[in-house]
């Protein structure tokens, strides 16, 4: 009569057995292959009956299994797959940014007359000169729908008018002052709020932690690139995009500032595309990162550490409690990676300039010197299991 498949490890892999009743005793070299011992027997073992140990070890492995890290859980977690999707996700977002770019760039070729100077003085101005007529027809657009919303407050009490037209005045002015690096992290912050308020919507909240954080044992590749959209709560999404409203205009600016004046530059009207593509690829790189370092380190230091306590516990022992004690592996969420990638930016483009920080130690420091004690930190980290 056949038994539920129990669960071995061999060579690093979690493969499924059948098997029955009639066991034969185990090696003392197969025990230590074995994600647990189910024939390895304590002196308490062996003054229980064998149909109840059998049992004992049935309903332990069910609970094993029931944790919430292994729910759902792949045999392994892979890493071709995450390799090749983030290949593929991070070229082609690099391509479309290309294309975008190259297409506004013709479209603002033909709206500026533009005469060159006699005596260049090393900068690409016709991007510069494209540039500027942007942001030019960016105010006229503005301007024109603040006049429409004039004409349509006209009913409304002069005293209150006053109020709400000054308001949207205020507002669209605020945007048409934004350089594209700003605006561009503006929106990235917008739609990462999107996902924390709909994140707050009861019926969406297991869509949203599914869909926009990365479980490396899931079995889901998706959620390397979707993940930087989420956040674990408001102080993670309002750090996150303080810091990226910060650092993002800086690093859009130095990345502009080399693309229009390289030797063999091009011209370029606008820099968006280009900096979102680099936000987004950093951001799925960033989760790739921690993906391989789950796949190949805390994944088969949790089974060697599952394995050898699952075996020395006694059969009516909770199983609950042997796994609680073992570190589980996190899933990943949040645009972290891809803020680094900024400020990394930013900190080998202007090592010197000095920074505030708004938490300890609360003084002016350079930004080359912060850096570098955060990646020591994060280091430190790494080696130490700090979470």
């Amino acid at each position: 009569m056949n038994v539920p498949s129990l669960l071995f490890r061999r060579q690093g892999l979690i493969i499924w057995r059948r098997t029955t009743t009639a066991r034969p005793r185990c090696s003392p070299s197969s025990l230590s292959q074995r994600f647990y011992s189910p024939r390895s027997q304590t002196p308490f073992e062996s003054s229980v009956p064998h149909h109840e140990v059998d049992s004992l070890e049935r309903e332990r492995e069910r609970l094993i299994l029931q944790e919430p890290m292994f729910k759902n859980a792949e045999p392994k977690p892979k890493i071709s797959l995450p390799i090749l999707f983030t290949l593929v996700i991070t070229g082609v977002g690099f391509g479309i940014a290309a294309t975008r770019t190259n297409e506004e760039t013709e479209k603002w070729r033909k709206k500026v007359m533009y005469v060159p100077p006699i005596i260049p003085w090393g900068g690409n101005s016709f991007s510069a000169a494209m540039y500027g007529e942007w942001r030019q027809a960016k105010g006229r657009e503005w301007q024109k729908a603040f006049d429409e919303f004039q004409k349509k407050t006209v009913a409304i009490p002069a005293s209150i008018r006053g109020i709400v037209n000054y308001s949207y005045y205020y507002v669209a002015q605020s945007w048409v002052n934004l350089t594209e690096g700003k605006e561009t992290s503006y929106k990235l912050v917008g739609c990462f709020a999107a996902v924390w308020l709909v994140g707050l919507i009861p019926a969406a909240r297991g869509f949203v932690r599914r869909a926009f954080s990365h479980d490396p044992l899931s079995g889901r590749v998706s959620t390397l690139f979707t993940s930087q959209f989420g956040h674990g709560g408001l102080l993670h999404l309002g750090v996150n995009s303080f810091a990226l409203i910060g650092f993002g205009e800086l690093a859009w600016s130095y990345l502009r500032h080399n693309q229009i004046n390289a030797p063999d530059r091009m011209d370029e009207a606008i820099s968006g595309y280009h900096f979102l593509a680099f936000h987004l690829a950093a951001g799925t790189v960033s989760a790739l990162t921690s993906h391989l370092f789950a796949a190949r380190v805390l994944y088969p230091r949790l089974i060697a550490r599952l394995s050898k306590q699952s075996a020395s516990v006694t059969p009516l022992a909770s199983t609950t409690a042997v796994a609680a004690s073992v570190p589980q592996i996190l899933p990943s969420t949040g645009a972290s990676g891809a803020i680094w990638a900024s400020l990394m930016v930013t900190a080998l483009a202007w090592p010197h300039t000095t920074v505030t920080l708004v938490f300890l130690p609360f003084f002016p420091i350079s930004i080359g010197s912060g850096v570098f004690g955060l990646v020591a930190l994060d280091i430190v980290g790494l080696i130490r299991g700090w979470r």
